[in-house]
């Protein structure tokens, strides 16, 4: 009877091999791993520039940043949404009442995976 260890690594490799077929192909049309995304603002520094204000204040200041980081938590309360950024200064969290647009329509929140949105 065949052991079942014995399967794991050829299934890997067969894996690991459809992985580097993917990639060639992305490689085909230019750069696989594109990164033109230019963050303007850490998460530390606003929060430093906004401490003590309150939120009309804060409203008022109406500034658009541009922030790279690790979606940490997603909290998805209907209309209202709630999400924490990690850079490497610090944690920011964002209220995405104003998502991106898809089509005219707002993107779901639940669409949020880590990738690029807007917060506002």
């Amino acid at each position: 009877m065949p052991d079942i260890d014995d399967n794991i690594p050829q299934d890997e490799n067969k894996l690991i091999a459809e992985r580097r077929e993917k990639l060639n192909a992305l490689r085909t049309h230019g750069n696989a791993f594109p990164n033109d995304f230019r963050p303007d603002a850490f998460a530390g520094d606003l929060q430093a520039r906004f401490e003590g204000q309150d939120a009309a204040a804060i409203e008022g200041a109406a500034c658009r940043v541009r922030v790279a980081g690790r979606l940490l938590a997603k909290r998805i309360m209907g209309k209202a949404s709630f999400v924490q950024i990690q850079d490497m200064t610090g944690r920011l969290p964002c209220d995405l009442a104003g998502r991106p647009r898809r089509g005219g329509r707002p993107v779901p929140a639940s669409d949020v995976r880590g990738r690029w949105f807007a917060v506002v």
